[in-house]
């Protein structure tokens, strides 16, 4: 197996077991023995498990837009904009369940993997100010998520 092939190996199997699993539920080891390499072989491209998480999100976010524009009514009307993408969405994640349940654990910040989200003595998730970045005109007591990722 090339290097190329190694590492979307690796990418393809903790797809598939995170989006089986959750974050949390996915151990590099089994990514490694589900990919066919060795665990050492994951941290010579991916330097931690969020480096990983982070590079397969940054790689469905190119897809789905090459799947949104697609054939993009440029100068139709909004609501024609609106129905294609929508349309185009949805045979996306239709056509590619794994990326899309891979996109769920990434968005469920209150069961999946979050990097903001800390578990209270509830069992809910909160997340944790240290990662806040305050946006103009929301209060940070109104955010549902203080981590980099979200605006929530």
């Amino acid at each position: 197996m090339e290097h190329g092939e190694k590492r979307e190996a690796v990418m393809h199997a903790a797809q598939e077991l995170m989006g089986e699993h959750g974050f949390h539920g996915s151990p590099m080891a089994l990514i490694a023995e589900r990919a066919g390499v060795a665990a050492g072989t994951i941290y010579r491209f991916f330097d931690s498990k969020d480096t990983l998480i982070k590079e397969i999100y940054g790689s469905l976010e190119v897809q789905i837009l090459a799947a949104v524009t697609q054939d993009y009514p440029t100068g139709s009307p909004v609501r024609e904009r609106f129905l294609h993408t929508g349309r185009q969405l949805t045979r996306y994640f239709i056509g590619s369940p794994l990326q899309f349940r891979f996109l769920e654990q990434f968005h469920n910040y209150r069961t999946g993997w979050h990097p903001g989200a800390t578990k209270s003595s509830t069992g809910r998730r909160e997340t944790s100010s240290a990662n806040s970045s305050r946006r103009p005109g929301i209060s940070s007591s109104r955010r549902i998520c203080r981590c980099r990722f979200c605006s929530l």
